[in-house]
């Protein structure tokens, strides 16, 4: 008489002797399930669709391409989104804007002396929060964080909902690079994290 075994006890004995093989061995109740593979199968088809379609998989928000802008004469360079348009009216050796026509969002860079660490220092006085003096036993709000490193973040809101963000990034001799988006509220899911990449690409030379 012929025996045969079942296809699936086949089928996880081969993956036994296949784990031996490998120096480790697990039992069948370790192995993931069906609906589990199914899930993480599942999972990845669908964060591969995300970035075939370009979409960021994690806000779902249609991710924009980047073209590099270089400022040699300064020493840094950023990500900016294509097909914004560069407003030469506000740009200069020092830096440059742009616009994005269909959001209303924009976009400028620009270096600066930073004579004294003056220009550094106002900015982060005027995105501190300010308090009335302190009763005794409290304690004062905490500094911001990356001030005693040079590199700062900052964000703010404005009239009907606009926004900004904004970093700033000290140079080794003591210059100031700063990088500011602003767009319309309505606009933060479609920009907010574009110009979240745009201040993580900036770059000292």
């Amino acid at each position: 008489m012929k025996n045969s075994l079942p296809l699936s006890l086949t089928i996880l004995g081969a993956l036994a002797l296949t784990l031996s093989a490998c120096g480790k061995t697990e039992s069948v109740d370790q192995l993931p399930s069906g609906d589990e593979l199914a899930k993480q199968a599942d999972a990845a088809a669908r964060q591969f669709r995300d970035t075939a379609d370009g979409k960021d998989s994690a806000t779902g928000v249609a991710a924009l391409p980047l073209d590099s802008y270089q400022n040699d004469l300064r020493g840094y360079s950023v990500m900016v989104p294509a097909g914004w348009t560069v407003d030469m009216d506000n740009s200069n050796d020092s830096g440059r804007s742009w616009t994005d026509q269909d959001s209303g969002a924009t976009l400028s860079v620009g270096w600066s002396e930073n004579r004294d660490d003056s220009e550094f220092q106002e900015a982060i006085a005027a995105a501190t929060p300010k308090t009335e003096p302190k009763a005794e036993g409290e304690t004062a709000p905490p500094p911001l964080e990356g001030a005693d490193k040079g590199d700062v973040r900052l964000s703010s809101a404005g009239a009907k909902g606009a926004q900004s963000i904004e970093r700033l990034l000290k140079t080794p001799d003591g210059a100031l690079i700063r990088v500011k988006v602003s767009y319309p509220g309505e606009q933060a899911k479609a920009v907010g994290p574009v110009a979240k990449q745009v201040l993580d690409s900036l770059r000292l030379l």
